[in-house]
């Protein structure tokens, strides 16, 4: 069973977001030492424009609060007992509280104060253990061990009602809430798993089935990100409730723990530069991004909107900073090459789909000569340009681009810059053609056959044909004709009579590649000409009696 010390129940808290500013992830960001004081300050959460933390500058650990808005930091709590793992949203603010404890009574207890009316009450004061409190609207979650085990209970402050949500005889830990979901942290499978409950359906579900552990759960909106032992270090997992999909968002060797998410944006506590640092991945753009690069250790990040916050140990105790983390970087041009006629463009990050630029945004030149822009495509962070012809290997291109009414993009906004007199690496071509397909032969007299076939294709255009004949289905066949790459016919003569001939094609590409053969086709030569009509007829006849004979 867990130990009931502060810092565990600290790293088992979500924070939970409410509210949905736009954002998406940067590559550089401005980091701010927000509270710096001689105590620990520990365990934040933030909603909105609000931070709290856990606090230990008056010799005991208090809540306090930071408005971002207004620069003003307040007390919470001033019992002299232990205050920690707070949780906010909107006005209400919820922490484990161990004034009871010390007075004898030997529980841990969730106390909330209300912003708005500066009340502060006791929520659950059971006398068993109540730990790790999230919150979302008028609903809090905790950990509860009232019937001998953890479990995870609700109270809805609108209905002034308590709820039990888990019954099972394993325990439940590190509960999370958004909307009319609640997820946790699940034990009945002798190992650790990911679960959700449905407010409004009281439907369970088990959404992690894999064999290794799965902990500390976050949700916003349909997302449940959490930290996953599957491959034997700490990964960073994300489930979507509304598509069912799973997705692995660290692939680094290293460990990552605690995620938080907000919107299209996770946060954790990575180790793969030997301590522990803050990254963010952006579900829209794809981009990891490492936001703290201090040899210290930070710990515990949570975000909201554009603000991540974390406690910091660089100063040599624990204190709380924070970083603007608005994506403010534009997509920067990686590499440019083409092969054939595509020329593609590959981005640092995913880009726009819906902002394609036109063709006349891009002038390309070969070996000093403009060649002509045919379409233009936008996937991924890819920028494909379609030329009219195909570049042949070796010829020197460059490239210049002008952002027009619909530029280059990310998600974000953010706009690739022009460039002019770009160099293309010109790769040389190793990809054939696709085989020609569908060859018939016909017979056309005694000495010639009709072939006919559908066409290769290639990106860089295929320029001959190749058509191989033989007098047996396996051969050998020799070469009889080579046939421009328009032309999708032959006719071949001077065959022998009533012979069986077999016949296949290949094609060739402009780098001088051969694709596969077709299929063979196999026809007999035979006469199909009638016989001319018979001439100068004569008839005779004499008479035998009365009778013609």
């Amino acid at each position: 069973m867990r130990s009931l010390i502060p810092a565990v129940f600290c790293l088992l808290t979500v924070a939970l977001l409410c509210g949905a500013p736009a954002w998406a992830g940067g590559a550089s960001f401005v980091e701010t030492p927000l509270i710096v004081q001689s105590g620990h300050q520990w365990c934040p959460a933030i909603d909105q424009d609000k931070i709290v933390w856990s606090d230990s500058r008056n010799g005991n650990y208090d809540i306090y609060m930071y408005d971002l808005t207004t620069g003003q930091e307040r007390q919470i709590t001033s019992d002299s007992s232990e205050q920690v793992a707070p949780a906010i949203c909107g006005s209400l603010i919820a922490w484990e509280d161990y004034r009871n404890v010390e007075n004898g009574d030997g529980s841990v207890d969730i106390y909330l104060y209300d912003l708005a009316t500066g009340q502060e009450r006791a929520l659950v004061t059971n006398p068993a253990t109540q730990h790790s409190p999230a919150i979302y609207g008028s609903r809090i979650v905790w950990v509860d061990n009232r019937n001998g085990n953890w479990d995870i209970y609700m109270y809805d402050i609108a209905s002034d009602t308590e709820t039990r949500i888990t019954s099972d005889s394993s325990d439940q830990f590190s509960p999370a809430v958004y909307g009319d979901k609640i997820v946790w942290e699940d034990h009945r499978n002798g190992n650790a798993d990911i679960y959700v409950f449905d407010i409004q359906t009281g439907a369970e579900t088990c959404i992690t089935d894999d064999p290794g552990d799965q902990y500390l759960p976050a949700i916003y909106g349909d997302r449940v990100v959490w930290e996953d032992y599957r491959n034997e270090l700490a990964d960073i997992y994300l489930y979507d409730l509304s598509t069912g999909e799973e997705s692995r968002i660290t692939t680094d060797p290293s460990d990552q723990h605690l995620p938080s998410i907000f919107m299209n944006r996770i946060v954790w506590q990575d180790y793969r530069h030997g301590n522990a640092d803050v990254y963010v991945h952006d579900l829209t753009t794809g981009r990891e991004s490492r936001v703290t690069a201090d040899p210290s250790d930070q710990r515990e990040p949570v975000i909201y909107g554009d603000t991540v916050v974390w406690c910091d140990w660089r100063n040599g105790n624990r204190d709380i900073y924070t970083a603007d983390v608005a994506d403010r970087s534009a997509p920067a041009l990686a590499t440019a090459t083409i092969t054939g006629n595509t020329l593609l463009l590959t981005y640092d990050e995913d880009l726009d789909p819906g902002s394609v630029p036109t063709p006349g945004d891009f002038s390309v030149k070969v070996a000093g000569g403009e060649a002509t822009v045919v379409s233009v495509g936008v996937s991924g962070p890819a920028v494909t340009l379609t030329l009219q012809d195909a570049v042949p290997d070796g010829e020197q291109v460059t490239l210049d681009y002008t952002p027009g009414s619909s530029p280059i993009k990310d998600p974000a906004g953010n706009e690739a810059a022009g460039f002019a007199g770009r160099e293309v690496a010109n790769l040389t071509d190793t990809t054939p053609p696709t085989a020609p397909s569908h060859l018939t032969a016909a017979a056309t007299s005694l000495e010639s056959v009709q072939l006919a076939w559908t066409a290769a294709s290639d990106s860089r255009g295929v320029v001959a044909y190749a058509v191989y004949r033989g007098t047996a289905a396996e051969g050998p066949f020799e070469q009889v004709a080579t046939v421009d790459g328009s032309t999708c016919s032959y006719r071949d003569t001077g065959l022998t009579p009533e012979t069986t001939y077999y016949y296949h094609v290949t094609a060739r590409d402009a780098a001088g590649n051969w694709s596969k053969r077709s299929n063979t086709a196999s026809v007999t030569t035979s006469d199909t000409e009638p016989p001319s009509a018979p001439g100068n007829l004569r008839a005779a006849f004499a008479l035998s009696g009365s009778k013609i004979v």
